[in-house]
């Protein structure tokens, strides 16, 4: 235990004093059980101070009392202005009852303070009574013993106070004037010396000294002063013995107590604070270090204390969580250890019970633990751990997309919604990437743009970029695309431009390819005979082998494959559907839920939208309702990617001749529609999306008027995805062909 926390201050004396009076009382006022009363009359008692209010230390305050009944003892307890109140006691006695008498109560002026002295209580002993009477400050009484007896006749014993002039000693604590140490190391076997002096009178000075270790203990060395009661300021020399257990080294004052007034102290500290009831006078003193010295024993010496297995940061580097200090042995076991962590060498302050949080705004920085272990009669030591970091920072990524032609001899690459951000801020990431073909890496495949080859046809490609700041602040994010064996758009002949189908009224099919700038190569009749069927479709390479295909629907509601040979023909034709004719609508859309094969939607008579899936070989897999309530669209328009992303878009007509955008998901659609993208296309007898027919890396739409005219609207792929539909749904449209009118079919 350290030894000031068994001395009790002021303050805790003077709750003692109180308890002790109190237990006091009790013995004087206590009643056995079953004690006969005496018989005798009350008590009455007079009693007053015949001294001046004011009264000068170094004489006696006096006080008479008559009584009623002979009196064998008076005693009077006071209280000094500092409220002590060992020492203020004071008595009267007679072998022979009398009374009357006066009662001296001294007033010391080595020991009274100045200022008010109180009157606590007085106790009186009555002849022939078992128990003395004791009349309180507050004007209780205690007459047990006699029946009635012992009648409150003072009254409030404060009437009895007085005042003690006493200008050698105020009301304050001694304050330290000086402190002089040893100038030389002192040799066990010796006496160390400390000269000190005070403001006031004291009656016993203690020095407190610890050594190297820092740490308070059994080795403390103590030297004292004892002094006599005096009304002059204290000095002197307080002395304690240095012996072969002493250790060598340095010894450091760290407190100094001073007992002044008989048992009031007061305790100066090393770092400047005091302890004690009453204000030091004057209000400053001297430094403690006035008073350190040295120990010359090199028989005893300190050893440090000791970190065998050094000490790391554990953590997962994760923000939000703690690293933990990893100190592992510790000699002595008991050691006190403390921890500070630095940020760029600089003190972390973001403290969680002694660790620090790993929050944000301690990302990018350098971490390192200093632990410093101290212990009695050990030499603190400290150790450092490795620094690690930089320490993760907060990366936030925003989506990412996956642009450019799905093609053969398409160019891939990856495309942020918004930059890539970091907190704390600062520094330039780097960017890698890695393709993967059916999530197996493409060897050499680690550049920001990727051209599709022949392996990659009817596979899913997959872009992994990470961003990475430092090398604990990155982020891995992908994206992916399946690219069809012959993507919808590519048109009919494998030139890889948008191609157009027309039916004449006579039931001929005719291609018009595209030049792919927006402009026609000379058309071709490709087949006859197509007058049977009341939908035609373009759904792009539905069998898998490459080449763009027709799907047409005959008034039974059966559906028809016809198979593309790549090259502008056919290589035949066979069923693959029945029960079609229920449908209001039925449109192509591309690969709808990106499993690499091509798909159709269809209308049914509920305005539910019903999602066939193709297998990639001419056939299905089980359909999947994608919407509901589409009744309110006259026409539904597949562009394929419009957006930009490789997502398939629906632009869905309503009977007002708005056009809506809907994303297409592979579970389904929005609840509500992105975006209204166009006005006023009822005037379109027609419309359909061919792919991009300018070649500018955006699908394009067309709509046929009531005169024949076909215009062209090109899309705005890029711009939406760079900054959205603010950037425009279409970047314009241009009149690409007349006398389109005759035709039953555009698509």
């Amino acid at each position: 235990m350290d030894s000031r926390s068994a001395q009790l201050s002021p303050a805790s004396l003077r709750r003692y004093a109180a308890v002790v009076l109190a237990v006091v009382l009790a013995a004087f006022l206590l009643v056995a059980p079953n004690t006969p009363a005496a018989a005798a009359d009350p008590l009455v008692f007079t009693f007053k101070r015949t001294t001046p209010d004011t009264l000068a230390a170094g004489q006696a305050a006096t006080f008479e009392f008559t009584a009623s009944r002979p009196v064998s003892r008076v005693e009077i307890r006071a209280s000094d202005a500092l409220g002590d109140y060992r020492g203020y006691f004071t008595e009267w006695t007679s072998s022979s009852p009398a009374t009357s008498g006066t009662v001296l109560l001294q007033v010391p002026a080595e020991k009274w303070p100045d200022g008010k002295a109180t009157i606590q209580n007085v106790g009186v002993e009555v002849a022939g009574m078992q128990y003395p009477i004791s009349f309180l400050r507050e004007g209780a009484v205690f007459s047990y013993g006699t029946p009635g007896g012992g009648a409150n006749s003072l009254g409030h014993l404060s009437a009895f106070d007085f005042t003690v002039s006493n200008p050698a000693l105020p009301r304050r604590a001694p304050a330290l004037t000086a402190l002089s140490g040893p100038s030389n190391p002192v040799l066990p076997g010796h006496n160390a010396s400390v000269q000190f002096a005070l403001s006031l009178p004291a009656q016993e000075v203690e020095l407190r000294y610890i050594n190297d270790s820092g740490q308070s203990g059994p080795s403390d060395v103590l030297l004292t002063w004892t002094g006599p009661a005096s009304t002059t300021p204290a000095s002197g020399t307080a002395t304690g013995p240095i012996t072969t257990a002493t250790f060598d080294g340095g010894y450091t004052l760290a407190r100094v107590r001073v007992t002044y007034l008989g048992s009031s102290s007061v305790t100066y500290y090393r770092d400047g604070r005091y302890d004690g009831f009453e204000k030091p006078y004057p209000e400053t003193w001297v430094a403690l270090g006035g008073g350190d010295f040295q120990v010359l024993n090199p028989h005893k010496v300190l050893q440090p204390v000791s970190f065998p297995s050094g000490v790391r940061i554990a953590t997962d580097f994760q923000l939000g969580t703690y690293p933990t200090a990893d100190v592992g042995a510790v000699e002595p076991i008991d050691a006190k250890l403390k921890y500070e962590w630095f940020k760029d060498g600089q003190p972390v302050q973001e403290f969680y019970d002694g660790t620090p949080l790993l929050a944000e705004t301690n990302g990018g920085s350098v971490l390192t633990l200093r632990v410093t272990g101290s212990a009695t009669d050990r030499l603190p030591a400290t150790v450092m751990s490795a620094p690690i970091g930089p320490m993760p920072r907060r990366l936030n990524t925003e989506l990412m997309f996956m642009r450019g032609k799905a093609s053969l001899g398409g160019q891939l690459f990856p495309e942020w919604s918004m930059p890539p951000t970091v907190y704390p801020e600062g520094g330039t990431p780097t960017y890698t990437y890695a393709w993967k073909r059916d999530g197996v890496l493409i060897p050499g495949a680690n550049n920001a743009i990727y051209t599709v080859a022949k392996a990659d046809l009817g596979r899913t490609l997959t872009v992994d970029v990470t961003v990475m700041y430092e090398p604990l602040t990155q982020k891995t994010v992908s994206a992916d695309v399946p690219v069809p064996l012959a993507p919808r758009g590519e048109g009919f002949n494998s030139d890889r431009t948008a191609d157009i189908f027309a039916r004449t009224s006579s039931g001929d099919l005719l291609l018009y390819p595209g030049n792919g700038k927006g402009g026609w190569l000379p058309a071709q009749t490709i087949g006859r005979g197509w007058g049977i069927f009341d939908t035609l479709l373009a759904p792009g390479d539905f069998d898998g082998d490459g080449a763009t295909d027709v799907i047409g629907r005959d008034s039974a509601g059966r559906l028809f494959l016809y198979s593309g040979n790549g090259s502008g023909g056919w290589k035949g034709s066979r069923q693959i559907g029945q029960g079609w004719q229920g449908f209001k609508e039925i449109v192509a859309p591309g690969d709808f839920n990106r499993d690499g094969a091509n798909d159709l939607l269809a209308k049914d008579s509920a305005d539910r939208l019903i999602l066939y899936p193709g297998d990639g070989a001419g056939g299905w897999r089980l359909p999947v309702t994608v919407g509901w309530g589409w009744g309110g669209f006259s026409r539904l328009i597949t562009p394929g990617w419009w957006t930009g992303y490789h997502e398939t878009n629906i632009l869905a007509q309503t009977t007002s001749g708005e056009l809506k955008l809907y994303y297409g998901l592979s579970e389904g659609f929005a609840d509500m529609p992105v975006s209204t993208v166009g006005w006023g296309w009822n005037s379109a007898v027609r419309a359909g999306g061919p792919g991009d027919f300018n070649g500018d890396g955006s699908p394009d739409v067309f709509g046929v008027d009531a005169n024949g005219t076909m215009t062209m609207y090109w899309g705005n792929g890029t711009g939406i995805n760079g900054c959205g539909l603010g950037c425009g749904a279409w970047k314009g449209s241009s009149a690409v062909g007349w006398g389109w009118g005759g035709f039953t079919a555009v698509f």
